[in-house]
């Protein structure tokens, strides 16, 4: 568990009184315990109230889908709009509490405009007979995230002067107008035997002596959608929105917040947008106490590769768990459905799949797969795109092995796909030559014949969908 540290010096030299301080009061994680897995499917209707920061009511997120077709009254519409940002520039001087075996020094702020980055320059004295690396890798303003970079490192008895550089792009919008307060994770290490110093420890400069931490409220809108939220963080749906530069509805703008005192990442799995899987990493960090604005989105040419116009409702895990141990419990697991914001069960469209050139290889109660075309990939793999269905409320898990090619036997050859419940993924299946017979020609395959197994990834113990051998012929 890390533990914040304050500043143990403020030495005012700026014209204006300002000083190091600031300091969270506990250093344990929250109460909250790990919720089991579970399900819910969450409406795009708003809340009642746009909550601020400590209120203890929240929105029931088991509201069953479309029980209306109008968005309800609620907050006032989302303004990004921001007042000025603004630093007044100090010779701060604040020495942090740390080991013995180095000191760090915050030399005050200013603001880089032309970069739109806050920049803290760190003073880093390494008091070892060894090198030191020495990184910094997030930060907060104010409680919100921004980016931070800072990675040195430090010869043995000597000093060194490094900027520790905040992107300020990454509270625009949030109404923070100037840094009452900035918080940091420290890396100190030894650079050749990696012995570990200051182990991503929080430490808090203020800025200003006495001056009030202005922590804005988060911005609301009045069909936002509550993806998760319970005692540890939060995750709410604020805008649908065309990022990346695409012409079609293919993110959201999100606000996420970790209510717990250790950091946590926040991320999603098995996730389908319309009733198909489509790649995407949303995987966010925070530090303890936390808040964030932050876009997920969707490559746009994928979503028309499945007929998909707009992103108008997801199905995915959600999950919450400690970033600096990722064998512990998970704070959340759950999976969730949910209407992008403004967006009812009315409204969604889910493509068909395609027809053309397809062959049924497959067609139970709980799988659909089928085959399209097929291709050599140079002379050493061999791709068949196809289609899988998933018609079960459960993750399937879809494997291809055992495969005989041409009625020769090749026993290395392994795919597999997972597919969540009541979702469909179009996908391509390789076949390398690494893993078959040598005299067997990868561009000239006629008859091909997997073992085909399907099951639920989430009850072993439960028999196989299927499992037997299938004919593809090419």
């Amino acid at each position: 568990m890390k533990k914040s540290h304050i500043c143990a010096l403020a030495l005012i030299l700026a014209l204006s009184m300002t000083a190091c301080g600031g300091a969270d009061s506990s250093n344990s994680a929250s109460s909250g315990s790990t919720s089991d897995e579970t399900s819910a499917e969450v409406s795009s209707m708003p809340s009642d109230d746009a909550s601020a920061e400590g209120t203890d009511e929240q929105e029931d997120t088991t509201a069953s889908a479309g029980s209306s077709e109008e968005p309800l009254s609620g907050p006032a519409p989302v303004n990004w709009s921001d007042e000025e940002f603004k630093v007044e520039e100090s010779n701060v001087t604040c020495i942090f509490r740390t080991p013995d075996e180095v000191t760090v020094t915050a030399l005050g702020i200013s603001l880089d405009a032309s970069q739109n980055t806050l920049l803290l320059p760190m003073n880093f004295q390494n008091h070892t007979d060894n090198t030191i690396s020495v990184r910094i890798e997030d930060a907060t303003i104010n409680g919100y995230r921004v980016g931070a970079y800072l990675s040195t490192k430090v010869e043995p008895q000597s000093e060194l002067n490094q900027d520790l550089v905040l992107k300020l792009d990454d509270i625009a919008g949030s109404g923070i107008t100037g840094p009452d307060s900035i918080s940091f994770d420290l890396w100190v290490k030894n650079y050749d035997t990696n012995d570990v110093y200051i182990d991503g420890e929080i430490y808090r400069f203020n800025p200003v002596y006495g001056a009030e931490i202005n922590v804005p409220e988060r911005r609301s809108s009045a069909t936002e959608v509550v993806l998760y939220e319970d005692e540890n963080c939060a995750m709410i749906l604020l805008e649908p929105a065309m990022v990346d530069g695409s012409d079609i509805i293919n993110g959201c703008r999100c606000y996420i917040e970790n209510k717990m005192d250790i950091a946590l990442r926040l991320n999603w799995d098995e996730m389908a947008a319309n009733g198909y899987m489509i790649d995407n990493a949303f995987s966010e960090f925070l530090l303890p106490g936390a808040k964030a604005y932050c876009y997920f989105s969707f490559d746009a040419d994928e979503l028309k590769d499945c007929g998909i116009g707009e992103v108008q409702k997801l199905d995915l895990l959600f999950r919450a768990y400690d970033a600096n141990d990722i064998h512990a419990d998970d704070y959340a697991r759950t999976y969730v459905s949910v209407y992008m914001p403004g967006v009812s069960a009315a409204d969604v469209v889910i493509p068909d799949r395609k027809t053309e050139g397809e062959s049924v290889v497959l067609d139970t109660d709980e799988v659909t797969f089928v085959v399209y075309d097929s291709f050599a990939d140079g002379s050493d793999r061999y791709g068949i795109n196809c289609y899988i269905q998933n018609k079960t409320d459960t993750t399937i898990r879809f494997a291809l092995s055992e495969l005989d090619i041409d009625g020769v036997a090749n026993d290395y050859f392994h795919w597999e796909q997972l597919v969540t419940g009541n979702a469909a993924i179009y996908r391509t299946i390789y076949i390398s030559s690494r893993d078959l017979d040598e005299s067997i020609d990868i561009t000239n395959m006629q008859v091909l014949t997997p073992k085909i197994r399907v099951y639920d990834e989430n009850d072993y113990e439960k028999d196989d969908y299927v499992n037997d051998k299938y004919v593809i012929q090419r």
